[in-house]
């Protein structure tokens, strides 16, 4: 079947989903616990211990989401009103409870978001990459979507806000909710739209389907690249609220600083795409990651006041974060299509959630633990204790050094499982690695 050339056109079609995600997962892993915190009294230590094994849950479960869904693969779209339907079930429930028990209610009410997200987002993910395209659409493909999650991160953080200044909390996310429903029943017609009108080629049997702890020579180097990665950009995620409020002393600025980086990272996203086009996506990763381990590191000596220094790097780390959204989904799309397993796609895929989800675990659990190891205390002054800079800016910084000389190391042979547009071969064979 003949490759069409995928328009901007389609390209928002597909994209305009994964902004409703987006715009949906923020407040339930930012606002919901503070939420059933400040206005229904329910404990930290209990909403903290639920989380947990909330996540942990989360993470395991992906892999099996990503088979059972390869399994049904031409019910894709029965899975996906699964996804969104309980998506959407559970972000409504989850900012009207009812009844006495508060932490039962908000823990159910996660699970089905978490459980509905992680099916949603994984299929249309591999429906992404089982797209009949291009190498090079490939990566404008994944620029789009991860462009639309940016921006449905950036509406997110800031509609709440907006709102909570002009009415109560339980007010404000009753809206919230209600526009939220409306986004994602708006992206679904699109989403839709946009399925019906792709001609997706026949699925031809194959003799083996993907299970769990069976993975290639190629997907394991691409994965672990991909969790190291993952590890570094999440320990930032997971402290900079501690470390805009107590080292830099410009609480109020969060929101600024977040939009900056967000910002910059979607006008990013054309130019890692076009890096990709001429030195190829294995290479054109490799330069995303050095660059941000060369803007983000001087975090570690900025002092309080130095705002300025720091929206410049929010403005340079985040023009370096479309590397990491746009460039490994195509890559290990690539792969997929080299080694005609698209009927493990969404396996495929569900390993990516799992370690990006595993990697912000990790990263909550060992940085909070080790920070209170050092003796920092949240809202605490940091004039004697450097472990916050430590944490935030020069452990992510080896990390992401650890990621990139590991892709160094790899390289040669995560080649020989992607067809690189910018090498030749005389052959069309390409030898799993």
């Amino acid at each position: 079947m003949p490759i069409k050339k995928v328009t901007n056109f389609h390209a928002t079609l597909y994209g305009i989903i994964f902004f409703s995600l987006a715009f949906g997962s923020l407040p339930i892993y930012i606002h919901a616990p503070d939420f059933y915190a400040t206005q229904h009294h329910v404990s930290l230590t209990g909403i903290g211990v639920s989380l947990l094994i909330l996540r942990l849950i989360d993470a395991i479960q992906d892999p099996f989401i990503g088979i059972v869904s390869d399994w049904y693969d031409n019910r894709r779209p029965v899975i996906f009103m699964i996804g969104f339907s309980l998506f959407a079930a559970g972000f409504w429930l989850c900012f009207h409870p009812l009844g006495d028990h508060k932490l039962i209610w908000f823990s159910l009410s996660i699970f089905l978001c978490t459980t509905g997200f992680s099916i949603a987002i994984i299929n249309a993910q591999a429906v992404g990459a089982l797209w009949p395209a291009s190498k090079n659409d490939r990566t404008k493909i994944t620029g789009f979507r991860e462009a639309f999650t940016l921006l449905g991160l950036l509406v997110a953080s800031i509609i709440p806000t907006i709102m909570s200044l002009n009415m109560p909390p339980e007010k404000a996310f009753h809206y919230f909710s209600i526009v939220f429903l409306i986004s994602l029943i708006i992206g679904c017609i699109l989403f839709s739209k946009w399925y019906k009108s792709v001609q997706w080629s026949p699925s031809k049997k194959q003799k083996k389907r993907l299970h769990l702890f069976t993975l290639s020579g190629w997907l394991k180097r691409f994965y672990c690249v991909y969790f190291f990665s993952n590890l570094a950009s999440s320990i930032p995620a997971v402290l900079i609220i501690f470390f805009v409020r107590d080292h830099l002393k410009s609480e109020d600025l969060l929101g600024v600083f977040l939009l900056i980086y967000f910002l910059s990272g979607a006008l990013g996203m054309p130019f890692w795409q076009s890096v990709s086009r001429k030195k190829g996506k294995l290479h054109a990763w490799m330069f995303g990651m050095t660059g941000a381990v060369i803007s983000f590191v001087w975090c570690f000596a900025l002092n309080a006041g130095d705002i300025y220094q720091y929206a410049v790097i929010c403005l340079l780390s985040g023009l370096t974060l479309g590397a990491d959204l746009c460039l490994p989904p195509s890559i290990l799309a690539d792969y997929i299509d080299e080694k005609k397993t698209k009927k493990n796609a969404s396996g495929y895929f569900s390993a990516m959630t799992f370690l990006a989800k595993s990697s912000l675990a990790l990263a909550t659990g060992g940085m909070f633990l080790g920070l209170g190891i050092s003796g920092y205390q949240p809202g605490a002054s940091l004039e004697s204790n450097f472990s916050l800079p430590i944490a935030y800016a020069l452990i992510p910084s080896v990390l992401k050094i650890t990621a990139v000389g590991l892709l160094l190391f790899f390289l040669p042979r995560l080649n020989k499982g992607v067809h690189d547009e910018n090498r030749s071969y005389t052959d069309g064979t390409i030898t799993d690695a």
